[in-house]
This record gives C-alpha cells, sequence and structure tokens, in this order.
C-alpha cells in the first residue's frame, strides 16, 4: 500500500491516506452542509471509495432506491426528509443496508439524536466535529461487520 497525505478541511488536520481496492465499495454521503458534504466525498475518494453525495434524505432515498450502496453516511438534522426518517426508509427498503450516522446535535447540541438513530437501525453513529481517522476506521469497522 502507498500512502499519501492530504489536508482533510472537515477537521482541520492532514491525515495519512492508504491506497487500497475500495473502489468497488460505493459510499452515499448525505448531508445539508456543503463543506461538510464535500470534505467527507473528497476523504473518502482518497481512501478509494465511489462515492455519491445528496443534500437531503429524500433525493439519498431516491438515488439509493435506483441503485443501492455498501454503505450510507448521514447527517441527522436536514431539510425535507431528516437523517432519522431517511434511516427508516433505507432499513424499509433494505434491511441489510448498513448506515452510520453523524450529527453535531443542531442548536440543542444534543446527543440523543444518534441514539435514536442507532435505535432506528443506524450501525453506528458519531458526533460531529469527526476525525478523518475515526471516520475511516469506523468505515472498515461497518464493512468488515464488526
Amino acid at each position: 500500500m502507498v500512502s499519501h497525505e492530504v489536508e482533510n478541511t472537515y477537521c482541520g488536520k492532514a491525515v495519512m491516506i492508504e491506497e487500497s481496492n475500495n473502489k468497488s465499495l460505493r459510499i452515499l454521503v448525505v448531508d445539508d452542509d456543503v463543506q461538510i458534504r464535500d470534505s467527507l466525498s473528497q476523504l473518502l475518494t482518497l481512501s478509494g471509495y465511489e462515492v455519491t453525495v445528496a443534500s437531503n434524505g429524500t433525493i439519498a432515498r431516491l438515488l439509493f432506491e435506483r441503485e443501492p450502496f455498501d454503505l450510507v453516511i448521514t447527517d441527522i438534522l436536514m431539510p425535507s426528509e431528516n437523517g432519522l426518517a431517511l434511516i427508516l426508509n433505507l432499513k424499509d427498503f433494505d434491511a441489510d443496508v448498513k448506515i452510520i450516522a453523524i450529527s453535531g446535535g443542531g442548536k440543542t447540541n444534543n446527543r440523543g439524536f444518534l441514539e435514536i438513530a442507532k435505535t432506528l437501525g443506524a450501525t453506528q453513529a458519531l458526533q460531529k466535529p469527526i476525525t478523518g481517522d475515526t471516520l475511516l476506521n469506523t468505515i472498515q469497522q461497518v464493512l468488515s461487520g464488526l
């Protein structure tokens, strides 16, 4: 494996990215914040994943129903269809879908949203801000079934 150091603007630190054979693994990133969405997309693309992005749950659900993904990473608080509704809809469509819920808690800064996300079927839940290393490790664990 070859390592590359890249600037991860999401967490503001340089992280080591290793080339891998993740090209066949498809990840859908759902977040209404364009900066977060683009940063996650960049990090995951540089890590070898095939990435598609959506700005809300409605678009994400339509994309997933057309062609399912190996993993969905979704924010919780979004306009249109929020992350909790998205988790329910994706689980209804595909009970085996792997989902990582992410949230900063909005104005309430409440971790309760992440607890609810796990109850509804999210495989993992992470509190923002998330480091690149934490996200990549969580993705590996989720995809390997740990």
